[in-house]
């Protein structure tokens, strides 16, 4: 409903106006019969638009419109007055009148026109409110954006607008800015401009593509950049947002380095590393935890640390209470973030070969949001231990060896031949302690085999003076025992250098014998096991010789023949030398190396993977390291695969602009994706730590809890959960709120159990927003469709009615039954309208109206005079029809018999004319007949005063029948061309030439405007100064068309450009452009003088959309 203020100082026209605008019940409308007072009264305010008239006796309309745009410049203002006087026109849109109407004419008409312009205005200020409203929101918005934003032409590419964080990050100013292009400003690459020119080109918008751009100090930063095309008018703008994640890159990059540094120590480490959570379930068990324990990882997950410690305990420890102590303590620790004990303890476990073994133990706490985390390191001392308790040992025995070492010391005198032996000595030979055998007795003990060698060893000895050691076999006479000895002996010689006596040790070596032969025989045992192992075993040196290799590491590295095999070396197999390098480190550094991946290749250049292990041992005699080598190829390609599939699940995952979360099945979330910061504002760490009822606004909170407690229900009773969908609002962190769509479903572990929910959450603000609108949009329609009381139908494409209003019914008397699903030429009264070209003419823009007069038949059986609209519209994406009928019956015998009355008019003003020049001609023919008989200079003057009145008269009364026509026929649409083509301008213009650009230009106008242009040719000529050129061209701005005529003529003064369109002004009657601005009046065509004096005249004729077209 609009409030109107109507001010007028006839109260009868007050009443009479308030009568006819209200009775469409569009407007309610106050009246005052005095404008004094009413700009400073607060009700003002109250008021959508103001209708007042001029002449008032305490206050005019235009002071009152003074006052008003004073205080509420942007209020509706119609002057509405019986007064036509043109200045008083020009003042009133001077100073801000929205409309000036006259009165006078039939009062339905008058006031209908009054309601249309009324409504116009309104309806205008509104738009202009509006429209200025929306642009300063985007305008704050866009200056107000954290993100880099900037708008630019889209043909040029040239910079119209940033914001503030385009110039504060990228270090410039506005006005090095603005005009240029990124290519200009070397922000982009030629390379980076191109893809995503591409990109654009492809999918029409721009949405989180990731790329770089350079700063002015020459900074890259790497952006996620999302742009869409915008209409300016008819222009085509191009807006890029880009979110600077230069900070997010380099974090990722630096984690992904400090994760794969973690867990290539946890994987490679030799000590366990274990990792529980804050329930005490273990979340992290390595390869050495694995070796240590003989526990699998699979076997740990999902467990808690107390349920699998005891495997791992001596027998005897695993009582009731201490187990129950030790899960005691642990959930203490965890509770409070204290170790059981702060010191590294050193403990005892079963090892996986069921040996006791020995551990050096760190716990520590890591607080995490819900509590504390532990993480324990466990170091296998057993070798170190079992070293420690050796080395005891060995002091022990070496201080008995000297009694039970079986070593015993022997002299021999070359001289007297005398054998003397110690006690140990005389037990080797089987001898008590105090026996006294021979040399010869001794030599006789030794084996038959082994006295040749000994003897010549001796004797080589005494001659050379050197010492010697050997072995030697000797056979105790009593027993038969066969006896293993390592001799050593010393030759003492005198002062010439011979020989005196032989100084000797033997030591008792049977079971070293004994065992070294076991050796043997396990070596051919090993090697055989070693050959047929189906995993590649082989035996190489430091600088990599190839002592050894078996059959399956001949079929592992394609080794066609052995020497292939010994005529390679070791780092020739290693496809990254890096790799060995790090290999023999580790070795050398901790003796072995176990669970070691090798990136090796086989001679013919073919790569694979392997899982390594190594350890150093003596091979025939020297130190070698022994390798075993397990094919790990094919899965080494599953892991890359998978590692590709999951960096690609993460990539999509963190760059969505849907927001991705998990939440645990009580309802707590366990993940958010990064886009939940464009969606509402928050981090994904402040959401997490958010409760349910935190992240959702209360208008769907119980909504929420409904389908949670439901999933919940299902899950409890052993059911599957369905997929969900639902719509929800969350709040976000700058107190405004968006609407999301929420698709979840249950999320499960690897053996299939529920153990949460994940859920993706979608943007549908602007849907909904749109969805409202649109539900606005057809209330409106369906009350305008309703309301109008002109009849409306709309009808398909085939011609079916599918919809009729209140109108139709009312003037054809036919229901919706009657109707609706029917052809129009099933309806007889529509036959006019079934039998037209209607339904043919549907090919023009769907914005253009279309109109036929038409003879109808109406509910009274009375035929009427219609004139018929239609025009295109879309329902469902499909092509149909707006028909709308107007009763112009009343206003054709209006015009029938304002037609009538001007003839009638016409004829009465040619007989005045014609009398009124009868006696004009008279007085002026007797005045000159008086002149030749009159001498008297004073009568003469006022006789020649009485012909220059006559010659006016007679000059205006012609001038009248000129334009009596003016506006009595309806606009036409009329061809500019042709009009100078016509013979009046072609005679006037001989001698001057008239250049055209105008095409096939035609112009909606009065039918006067013939005469219009045909005036412009007659001041030129008549008031040009040696004028020799016209040129009539046209030129479009915006949407109106801008008709220029031209000559090189003298031209109007600047003081007088807008004079020479007042009335009288000028030379003759001063009514010519006068006439011209009003005949173009009529249809809304303006006409302007624009020329430079002394150069000619410009007159500018602005036809406005609508009332021009070139076919």
């Amino acid at each position: 409903m609009i409030h109107i203020l109507y001010v007028d100082d006839e109260e009868l026209l007050l009443d009479l106006a308030k009568l006819f605008l209200e009775r469409n019940g569009e407007f309610v409308v106050d009246t005052s019969i005095t404008a004094v007072g009413l700009a400073e009264s607060p009700s003002i305010r109250s008021y959508d638009a103001i209708i007042s008239d001029y002449l008032m006796p305490d206050m005019d309309g235009i002071e009152f419109l003074k006052k008003i745009r004073e205080k509420y410049p942007e209020m509706p203002f119609i002057l509405f007055t019986g007064r036509g006087r043109e200045e008083v026109v020009i003042e009133a849109i001077n100073n801000g009148a929205d409309f000036y109407l006259q009165k006078g004419g039939e009062p339905k008409a008058q006031f209908a026109e009054l309601s249309h312009k009324v409504m116009q205005a309104v309806k205008r200020r509104q738009a202009e409110k509006e429209l200025l409203e929306s642009e300063q929101r985007f305008s704050k918005a866009f200056h107000a954006n954290p993100a880099i934003a900037g708008l630019s032409d889209l043909t040029t590419g040239r910079y119209i607008d940033v914001n503030d964080a385009f110039l504060e990050r990228l270090s410039y100013t506005r006005d090095e800015i603005i005009g240029k292009t990124s290519l200009e400003l070397d922000v982009l690459t030629p390379e980076k401009q191109k893809e995503l020119i591409h990109e654009l080109e492809t999918k029409g918008h721009l949405h989180n593509y990731e790329t770089e751009i350079r700063t002015h100090t020459g900074e890259i930063l790497h952006v996620l950049v999302s742009g869409d095309i915008i209409l300016s008018g008819e222009d085509k703008l191009l807006l890029v947002q880009a979110v600077d994640i230069t900070d997010r890159i380099t974090s990722e990059e630096a984690l992904r380095e400090s994760e794969y540094r973690l867990r290539s120590f946890i994987e490679n480490t030799a000590d366990a590393v274990i990792l529980i959570d804050e329930e005490g379930e273990i979340i992290e068990w390595n390869p050495a935890a694995e070796r240590i324990s003989g526990i699998l990882k699979d076997e740990t997950r999902g467990m808690k640390v107390w349920d699998i410690m005891p495997r791992m305990m001596l027998p005897e420890r695993k009582t009731r209470q201490h187990l129950e102590e030790m899960e005691a303590r642990i959930k203490e620790s965890l509770k409070t973030g204290i170790p059981a004990s702060q010191q590294p303890l050193i403990s005892e476990i079963i090892g996986p070969d069921g040996l006791t073994r020995y551990i050096r133990k760190v716990t520590f706490p890591i607080p995490t949001s819900k509590g504390y985390r532990f993480g324990i390191i466990i170091e296998d001392i057993t070798r170190q231990k079992i070293t420690e308790e050796q080395a005891e040992r060995n002091l022990l025995n070496l201080q008995r060896s000297q009694s039970i070492a079986h070593v015993g010391n022997w002299t021999l005198d070359i001289a007297t031949q005398r054998f003397s032996a110690s006690e140990e000595a005389l037990a080797l030979f089987g001898y008590p302690p105090d026996s006294t055998p021979s040399l010869d007795e001794i030599v006789h003990m030794i084996h038959p085999e082994d006295r040749i060698r000994i003897r010549d060893v001796f004797e080589s000895a005494l001659s050379t003076g050197k010492s010697y050691n050997t072995e030697m076999r000797i056979i105790l006479p009593k027993t038969g025992e066969q006896r293993y000895l390592y001799s050593f002996g010393e030759v003492e010689t005198d002062e010439e250098g011979r020989p005196v006596r032989v100084f000797g040790v033997n030591q008792d070596i049977t079971e070293l014998k004994k065992t070294s032969f076991a050796l043997k025989e396990q070596e051919n045992q090993f090697r055989h096991i070693i050959d047929n192992l189906p995993i590649s075993i082989s035996i190489v040196t430091p600088d990599g010789t190839i002592r050894y290799a078996n059959p399956q590491a001949m079929t592992l590295f394609e080794f066609s023949s052995m020497d292939e095999l010994y005529n390679t070396k070791a780092p020739d197999v290693w496809a990254d030398p890096g790799r060995r390098q790090l290999w023999l480190e580790t070795l050398q550094k901790n003796g072995i190396v176990t669970n070691f991946e090798m990136d090796l290749k086989t001679p013919s250049g073919k790569r694979f993977w392997a899982i390594g292990f190594g350890i150093f041992i003596t091979y025939e005699g020297e130190m070698c390291i022994l390798s075993a080598h397990h094919d790990i190829t094919d899965r080494k390609r599953a892991e890359d695969e998978l590692k590709k599939r999951e960096e690609q699940y993460r990539f999509i995952t963190e760059n969505s602009i849907d927001v991705i979360w998990t939440m645990d099945l009580s309802g707590r979330f366990t993940y958010i994706s990064p886009s939940v910061w464009h969606l509402r504002g928050y981090t994904p760490q402040e959401v997490m730590k958010s409760t349910l009822e935190e992240t959702i606004s209360p208008s769907s909170i119980d909504m929420v809890k409904k389908i949670l407690e439901d999933a919940q229900m299902l899950i409890k009773q052993g059911m599957a959960v369905p997929q969900q969908t639902f719509e929800v609002e969350q709040p976000c962190k700058d107190g405004s709120s968006v609407w999301t769509e929420v698709i979840a479903r249950p999320l499960y572990d690897k053996w299939g159990d529920p153990i949460g929910f994940i859920g993706v959450s979608r943007d549908i603000t602007k849907r909904r927003e749109a969805e409202e609108t649109l539900r606005d949009n057809e209330i409106k329609f369906i009350s305008i469709f309703n309301q109008t009381p002109d009849p409306i139908l709309i009808i398909d494409s085939s011609g079916e009615i599918l919809e009729v209003n209140h109108g139709f019914h009312d003037m054809f008397g036919l229901s919706d039954a009657d109707v609706l699903g029917k052809q129009v030429d099933a309806i007889p009264a529509l036959s006019a309208v079934a039998g037209s070209d209607i339904l043919k003419e549907r090919t023009g823009r769907g914005d253009e109206v279309y109109r036929k007069e038409m003879i109808l038949t109406n509910r009274m059986n009375t035929q009427i005079i219609a004139e018929v609209a239609w025009s295109q519209l879309l329902i469902h994406g499909q092509p149909c029809l707006l028909i709308q009928i107007h009763d112009i019956s009343e206003i054709r015998k209006a015009h029938d018999a304002a037609q009538k009355a001007n003839n009638k008019l016409n004829i009465l003003s040619s007989i005045t004319r014609h009398d009124i020049l009868n006696r004009v001609m008279i007085a002026s023919l007797y005045s000159d007949e008086i002149k030749e008989s009159v001498s008297d200079p004073t009568i003469l003057k006022y006789l020649n005063a009485i012909s220059q009145a006559s010659a006016d008269i007679e000059h205006l009364i012609r001038f009248t029948k000129e334009y009596q026509d003016l506006g009595t026929a309806a606009p036409a649409w009329q061809q500019i061309q042709s009009v100078f083509s016509q013979p009046g301008i072609i005679n006037l213009t001989k001698g001057i030439r008239i250049d055209s650009y105008l095409g096939k230009l035609e112009i909606y106008a009065d039918l006067m405007l013939e005469r219009v242009l045909y005036n412009l040719v007659e001041n030129s000529v008549r008031h040009g100064q040696n004028l020799t050129h016209i040129t009539v061209a046209y030129e479009v701005r915006d949407t109106d068309c801008i008709l220029t005529y031209e000559d090189d003529g003298g031209g109007v003064p600047v003081e007088e450009k807008e004079k020479i369109f007042e009335r009288g002004f000028g030379k003759n009657t001063g009514m010519g452009l006068f006439l011209i601005r009003e005949i173009l009046s009529i249809t809304g065509i303006e006409i302007h003088e624009t020329g430079i004096y002394g150069s000619g005249v410009r007159f500018e004729i602005r036809v406005p959309s609508g009332k021009w077209r070139q076919e």
